[in-house]
């Protein structure tokens, strides 16, 4: 995604310390501890699924499209295993493989539906379902305050609940930070 900056990897990598921009949502899953896998989507370097990996002591697996990110998270020291792929159309049935494969209960999106599915809703709903009946029980969301003029679909945490609405229900909401879990149609 282009909001990497290899700046937050090199500065865990120098001190230890994980990044504060992922503090929001990691402090709400940790206070939920999960039942089981994670799967960090759009997760870069791969740092926020590594943190949770090793803070819950539960698996964790990213997936990414960056080749280059995920290799400057390895390179780093992020043991997290990272899918390479891009999410589409064509690739959700591979996306629901990986997500069953790996027995992955809870899904993780920081910032990441509106590069998905900005520009293609009906694609995030089948994506939200998709996921839900791939195994995923619950979906932590981490999305942007509403501003007045915006120019994605999915401009607010409020438009990513709505769009993954589709599988699940929203249970908490904690400033940007959405706590759902899934419900069958």
């Amino acid at each position: 995604m282009r909001f990497n900056s290899p700046d937050l990897l090199y500065a865990w990598q120098r001190t230890g310390q994980w990044p504060r921009i992922h503090n929001a949502i990691a402090d709400c899953i940790i206070g939920e501890v999960p039942s089981g896998p994670i799967l960090d989507l759009c997760c870069s370097f791969g740092l926020l699924g590594e943190r949770l990996q090793r803070q819950l002591h539960i698996p964790a697996i990213g997936v990414e499209r960056d080749e280059a990110a995920v290799k400057l998270g390895q390179d780093a020291g992020v043991q997290m295993p990272v899918e390479i792929m891009e999410v589409n159309r064509d690739t959700l049935a591979d996306l629901a493989q990986v997500v069953r494969g790996a027995r992955v209960t809870t899904l993780v999106a920081r910032r990441a539906l509106p590069e998905l599915f900005g520009h293609d809703l009906e694609l995030g709903r089948d994506f939200a379902v998709a996921m839900r009946d791939a195994g995923v029980e619950e979906v932590f969301l981490e999305g942007r305050r509403p501003t007045p003029k915006p120019t994605n679909q999915l401009a607010s945490i409020h438009d990513e609940v709505a769009l993954m609405g589709a599988a699940f229900r929203l249970v908490a909401l904690h400033g940007a930070v959405a706590r759902m879990k899934g419900q069958r149609a």
